[in-house]
């Protein structure tokens, strides 16, 4: 539908302000001597002569589509302008359908746009043309104009991604530039640079997404970058402090107690305070078998099971983010299986007779199960020297003993030092002040720390009827926290 055009009704006036009485009016395509049509009716059907003679009113009825090139001449002939005019809709906003071209070069309708400052258009990017930089659009198949979007910094031309295929887009043209801004924009796509004191989550070339921050102070153009399991973000997921340890306790099995062991959901930082470790679900793992991925499998890293220590590691391949459960001899370097670069000890066990021996843990605590265990010394008076207790070898952990002190006529002392710092000890005392033949006694509970071959150093001063013994009710292991 046609709209009538500038001025109103409209009457033309020459340069004195008095109407321009039989004056002539020609309408062109803007920038040319082709004529175009205009009309006396608002459907588009009575057609205008062109030029149109003015009445002695100066007036003229004339409605028009799109853009013109109006020229105005006086009853003399004389020149009063030569101007360009459109209809009343493209002062507002024009519509250019959907764009064809190429992604960055972009060709629309809108044949009525006529670069008027602060006109606009809109229209739906076409198929397959998501811009992949800077981008021209040409309304009606004319000249490309550059297309800027406004930043903090200023208009600067689109970089790639701005512009998005079937996404509507409106642009305002900017007569001064001689460019479209761009008015309307998709979501933000991640940046892959960022300001000091901001972050970013990006995709990688696996499957995992990275957190990167870049803080003010960090010496300049140093990024530190935590990656984080391909699933929604979360605080979790942020990097944990070195030496964090949570959950990930270890149990016998309830059904195959003697080689199978359970392993509670839980997290670690690794050993190299690289990354974090999330076992999202409680597994199983078989200690006498060779290590297979996933619960039921077995967890054993080389070798043939047998009667020792077995230290357990949560471990993780970078690529797929997959965490499982290994036991190794190796308390600090267990043989990882291929892909699997990052692992994290948490806790130890130890088989015999052919069995893991039953154990319960709690946080740091591994108590034995058997509630009257084998005592590790059952003699008389001994000089300083090494003992070898009932708990893991390759670590250093404090061991929790019971001492059972007893002799007759004579005071009895039973010292433990430390298996590393030899002058270091804890001692249960039984004192006599009795009369001759009267047995005393004592127990107590006593903590040491041991050595990596599972030792304290033990003493026993007393008479000739001395009788100690020393039992080991289970140990405290830091698992790491304290490196």
């Amino acid at each position: 539908m046609a709209t009538l055009l500038p001025n109103g009704k409209q009457q033309f006036l020459d340069a004195n302000g008095s109407p321009l009485a039989s004056g002539s009016v020609f309408f062109y395509v803007p920038g040319t001597e082709v004529t175009k049509n205009t009309f006396q009716d608002a459907a588009g059907t009575i057609l205008n002569t062109n030029p149109i003679v003015l009445d002695a009113s100066g007036e003229a009825v004339i409605y028009g589509s799109g853009t013109y090139r109006q020229v105005v001449f006086d009853s003399a002939g004389n020149l009063v302008w030569d101007k360009p005019t459109a209809d009343t809709a493209v002062g507002g906003l024009a519509w250019g359908g959907t764009s064809t071209g190429t992604p960055n070069a972009q060709v629309i309708g809108a044949s009525s746009f006529t670069q008027q400052d602060g006109q606009q258009i809109s229209f739906i990017a076409g198929e397959g043309l998501t811009n992949t930089g800077p981008l021209t659009v040409a309304p009606g198949g004319g000249a490309g104009i550059p297309v800027l979007q406004d930043l903090q910094t200023g208009p600067t031309p689109l970089t790639g991604g701005e512009v998005v295929a079937a996404n509507a887009v409106t642009l305002i043209y900017d007569q001064t530039r001689g460019a479209f801004h761009l008015l309307s924009e998709p979501a933000p796509i991640p940046p892959t640079t960022f300001q000091d004191g901001s972050f970013r989550i990006e995709n990688t070339s696996d499957v995992s997404k990275q957190i990167a921050f870049d803080a003010s102070g960090i010496a300049t153009g140093t990024t530190q970058t935590l990656k984080a399991p391909n699933v929604s973000i979360t605080v979790g997921d942020a990097a944990m402090f070195q030496g964090a340890l949570f959950g990930c306790t270890l149990s016998n099995d309830a059904v195959s107690p003697g080689n199978v062991i359970d392993i509670a959901a839980g997290s670690a930082r690794n050993s190299t305070n690289v990354d974090n470790l999330i076992l999202a679900s409680a597994l199983t793992k078989n200690t006498s078998l060779s290590w297979a991925v996933g619960t039921g499998g077995g967890s054993l890293d080389t070798g043939t099971v047998g009667n020792s220590t077995y230290h357990v590691f949560l471990i993780m391949r970078t690529d797929t983010r997959v965490v499982d459960v290994l036991t190794s001899l190796s308390a600090s370097s267990p043989a990882l299986p291929s892909n699997y670069s990052l692992f994290r000890r948490i806790g130890s066990i130890i088989r015999s007779g052919g069995n893991v021996q039953l154990f319960v843990q709690d946080g740091d605590t591994f108590m034995w199960n058997n509630a009257n265990p084998s005592a590790d010394y059952s003699g008389g008076s001994r000089s300083k020297s090494a003992l070898t207790v009932n708990v893991p070898t390759g670590i250093r952990v404090r061991g929790l003993f019971e001492t059972s002190t007893r002799d007759t006529n004579n005071d009895l002392t039973a010292s433990l030092f430390d298996g590393v710092n030899t002058n270091i000890s804890v001692t249960a005392k039984t004192v006599n002040t009795n009369s001759s033949n009267i047995s005393m006694g004592n127990i107590v509970e006593l903590y040491q720390f041991t050595n990596t071959s599972a030792q304290i150093q033990l003493q026993v001063s007393g008479g000739s009827n001395a009788s100690t013994s020393v039992t080991t009710l289970g140990w405290i292991d830091g698992r790491g926290r304290s490196s």
